[in-house]
């Protein structure tokens, strides 16, 4: 049950979420509105320098690169603000009542999208005839409002109506209401309302957020939306941005404190017979339904992103941008919500938190407050679209300066291209610590090879991204490796359990190493072994105990822990297996432990969504992600660092002048060639004991025929080139880097598995193919060092490309096979889902496949994922 509240603090830095900018009070269009902050306890704007720094709309599309998850609009020239109470902000702020139709949406001034459009931040259409100019803003959230009042086009409110094809964005906050919090929070904090009890509820929640119908109706948004902007029939891929920024919901509580254990929340002295006490069973509990809820709804949203962004035929040379983007609110609450430690609730004043407490009207005498009258203001609580005021209906509602700091990571986000660029004057030593997800495969001919890493040092190198500095400088750390040339160093293990991992981490010479960026993902293995005695909270708790390790041993360290995938295999989230369930409850448990970490010891800590899904699943797996997936997960990590540097965390990691980064140079040098008609050199004489030249041929050519390996591997540049040394990946960056690229073919043994001897190419020039005749000549020529029975490596280089065929582990036998672990059993997995696996759907982009824009009914449900834009 949680963590210690006693452990030692460590406190680096005080530089954390809490810092919030004033209102801005310019003027806005359309349905906005600048209005004075609300007089009601508690409810004040915050001061003090902004969250994420001053971030410059520099985003003038020279740079900006298809691939981002978050790929935000250019220069948008209409959104609108949709959703629940969450976004229309009861009692933040001066209440909007523009249109008596919709008076009861208590949309407060100062709700994040009010207070978006105000800001002097907000990227407009900047039209060059009028100056920097605003978007046009229409505020359609509404509190009380569920997911299928979105879709209803008979209501007066009727949300979607605002959402048309020239709209560029929505900002969205939904699905809360559909889980019934308000009921919840009736009988699990207050005491109120009857049967059921609050573990009932709570359970009932659950039941309605794992159901179909809760799925069809939330997807169902996101495609009325999507439609009504005709999102798939925009006319390039640049206007294929993203689309809609969903919100996450707030942890409420702090559950690792002790002082709320012996109080409830009623403003009734005495309390009524009955009133709950808040106890860390009770705050944890509300936690871990907040944290499922997020989870869900992000995976429905992966899913459904999966369909707008896998390229045509599944070709990654082919950019892409996802329609929709989480924005994930929860962090910027930590110390800022109920019962954190110093705070003796319930105290209904105290500004620096960020959630109402129910309050009694006006200087009512508490305890003359009638059971009857608590019952009444219960019944708006529960159905807000009754109340006369937002006194009630406001509670467990975010402040306004919880509604700023939505702002402000909403500007990060819209800017988030230009707020990339100071990362590139970071030089960063990472540690990629994890199990087999993470990891991938050992075998460099896989598509898996080294996991995400390869895509992640990609994004790194790429100065498209980083056009300034040309890249962020970075090393990756560890003491384990592959033996290939161009290995990145990590401290992964496959097939580890939480307690193994934290056993090898404790073995690791690299621990001590200072100023560490360490990226986490572990603990699969542990859910899925664990079955019914599955417990997040104790899994948590060893997770807890290798993040409490890093930070003794390097306290200036800055750790990432990423939410493990999901398992399974093409599960588009309209039903989750008990293991999915425990997966989601684990990943609910380290958003979390990662929350209490941050606040209770100041720890530079950030959770990270991953958002592989089951359809980015490696062929016949329902555990380890895809070539699609790792890329996806690459982009989660990347997003993270550059939150990370916008909060300061990655400001001691500033490059040095001697630290250069330059591009591995991986082929000795220099290299002496006799003939210089024969750009070649013949090197590693044969030992006694090595094989046979016909197995070694064997072994370099993969069990391929010689020709056919030839035309298929060594002359093919898209085979060869499967995983770059530095990682410029040629399958889907069209752009030189600026010392072309290498890349690696490794050989087989004779079980099939890779060895290390492997044919290596560098180019001047990633995107230009490779001369076929050339490249037949030239390999052929080098083959005769081989055949000869002398040699067993040999050089290449005529000026336009460089070849290097070698025996890495010299003088090993090259037909050795490679040590590794097992990872985690895919019969594990196929049990414990009880499902077998199937290939994922072919992805198609048919135009009469494509739905009216005016479309109102629910798309059908089916196993795909939406088809993917034209």
């Amino acid at each position: 049950m949680g963590r210690n509240k006693d452990s030692k603090p460590f406190v680096p830095d005080d530089r954390l979420l809490a810092r919030q900018t004033t209102t801005s009070q310019s003027s806005s269009t359309a349905s906005s509105a600048s209005a004075p902050s609300s007089s009601e306890p508690g409810d004040v704007t915050s001061t003090g320098p902004p969250i994420f720094g001053n971030i410059p709309n520099q985003d003038n599309g020279n740079y900006s690169l298809e691939l981002l998850a978050n790929h935000p609009p250019e220069r948008p020239s209409e959104w609108v603000g949709l959703g629940d109470s969450f976004a229309a902000g009861p009692g933040a702020g001066a209440e909007l009542n523009r249109d008596p139709v919709e008076i009861e949406c208590k949309r407060g001034a100062n709700g994040y999208p009010n207070s978006l459009q105000n800001s002097d931040e907000i990227p407009g259409p900047d039209d060059p005839n009028m100056g920097p100019s605003k978007p046009r803003f229409t505020f359609k959230a509404c509190t009380g409002d569920i997911t299928t009042d979105l879709t209803d086009n008979g209501k007066p409110n009727y949300q979607m109506r605002a959402v048309g094809p020239g709209t560029t964005f929505v900002t969205l906050s939904i699905g809360g209401n559909d889980v019934k919090f308000s009921e919840i929070l009736e009988k699990c904090i207050y005491g109120r309302g009857g049967d059921p009890d609050c573990n009932t509820r709570l359970q009932n929640a659950r039941d309605v957020l794992y159901s179909p119908d809760m799925h069809r109706n939330y997807i169902n948004v996101i495609y009325q939306i999507l439609e009504n902007m005709q999102y798939r029939r925009r006319a390039s891929v640049r206007d294929k941005r993203t689309a809609i920024y969903v919100t996450s919901y707030p942890q409420f509580f702090d559950a690792y404190t002790t002082q709320c254990n012996d109080v409830n929340f009623l403003p009734i002295v005495p309390a009524p017979i009955g009133a709950p006490k808040l106890t860390q069973d009770l705050r944890a509990s509300l936690n871990r339904l907040t944290h499922e809820v997020n989870y869900v709804i992000a995976y429905w949203l992966d899913v459904y992103n999966v369909g707008y962004t896998v390229p045509r035929d599944n070709n990654i040379n082919l950019r892409y941008g996802t329609a929709i983007d989480i924005v994930d609110v929860d962090p910027i609450y930590d110390q800022h919500r109920f019962c954190r430690d110093g705070v003796t609730e319930p105290d209904r004043r105290v500004t620096d938190t960020w959630f109402f407490h129910y309050s009694l009207p006006g200087t009512l005498d508490a305890g003359t407050y009638s059971d009857q009258s608590l019952d009444n203001d219960f019944k708006e609580m529960t159905d807000p679209k009754i109340a006369e005021s937002t006194r009630v209906i406001r509670t467990f509602h975010p402040k306004s300066a919880g509604h700023q700091a939505t702002r402000d990571l909403m500007i990060f986000k819209l800017l988030y291209n230009s707020g990339m660029v100071s990362l590139g004057s970071k030089y960063l030593d990472i540690m990629v610590i994890g199990d087999s997800i993470p990891y991938g495969s050992a075998d460099p001919r896989r598509e898996i090879y080294e996991g995400f890493i390869p895509h992640l040092t990609s994004l790194l190198h790429d100065y498209r991204l980083f056009p300034t500095a040309g890249g962020v400088g970075h090393t990756f750390i560890g003491t384990q490796s592959t033996p290939y040339v161009g290995h990145h160093d990590h401290e992964m293990y496959p097939g580890v359990k939480l307690d193994e991992l934290w056993q090898k981490v404790q073995s690791s010479d690299d621990m001590h190493l200072q100023g560490k960026v360490v990226l986490l993902c572990a603990g699969t293995y542990d859910v899925l072994e664990a079955g019914d005695n599955f417990d997040p909270a104790a899994l948590a708790d060893k997770l807890a105990k290798i993040i409490d390790y890093i930070y003794k041993n390097d306290p200036n360290a800055v750790v990432f822990v990423a939410q493990v995938p999901l398992v399974g295999a093409n599960d588009d989230g309209h039903f989750f297996s008990n293991a999915q369930k425990n997966i989601i409850r684990y990943n609910g448990a380290i958003a979390a432990l990662v929350n209490q970490l941050r606040t209770q010891n100041r720890y530079k800590i950030m959770k990270i969504h991953l958002t592989t899904t089951t359809y980015e699943h490696d062929e016949g797996s329902f555990i380890m992600p895809s070539k699609l997936g790792y890329l996806r997960m690459a982009f989660d990590w990347l997003q993270g660092l550059v939150m990370a540097d916008k909060q300061g965390w990655l400001d001691p990691f500033a490059r040095n002048s001697d630290q250069s980064d330059p591009w591995p140079n991986i082929l000795p040098s220099p290299v002496s060639f006799p003939n210089p008609s024969q750009p070649y050199s013949c090197h590693q004489p044969r030992q006694t004991s090595a094989p046979s030249r016909d197995k070694l041929v064997h072994s370099l050519t993969g069990g391929l025929g010689f020709d056919d390996w030839i035309t298929k591997v060594a002359c093919n540049s898209t085979a060869i080139c499967a995983h770059s040394l530095n990682s410029n990946h040629i399958q889907y960056n069209d752009a030189t880097m600026n010392n072309g690229t290498q890349c690696l073919w490794a050989g087989a043994n004779d079980d099939g598995g890779s060895n290390p001897y492997q044919i290596t190419l560098r180019q001047a020039n990633a995107s230009t193919p490779l001369d076929q005749t050339v490249c037949r000549h030239a390999i052929t020529t080098m083959f005769q060092c081989i055949l000869d029975g002398s040699m067993e490596g040999v050089y290449w280089n005529d000026g336009s490309f460089e070849f290097n065929i070698t025996n890495l582990i010299y003088p090993n036998n090259p037909l050795a096979p490679i040590p590794g672990t097992v990872g985690i059993p895919e019969s594990l997995a196929s049990s414990v889902l009880k499902s077998t696996w199937s290939p994922p759907p072919v992805f198609t982009t048919n135009t009469a496949d494509i739905p009216s824009a005016a479309a109102t009914q629910s798309p059908p449900r089916t196993s795909n994922p939406p088809a993917p834009p034209q």
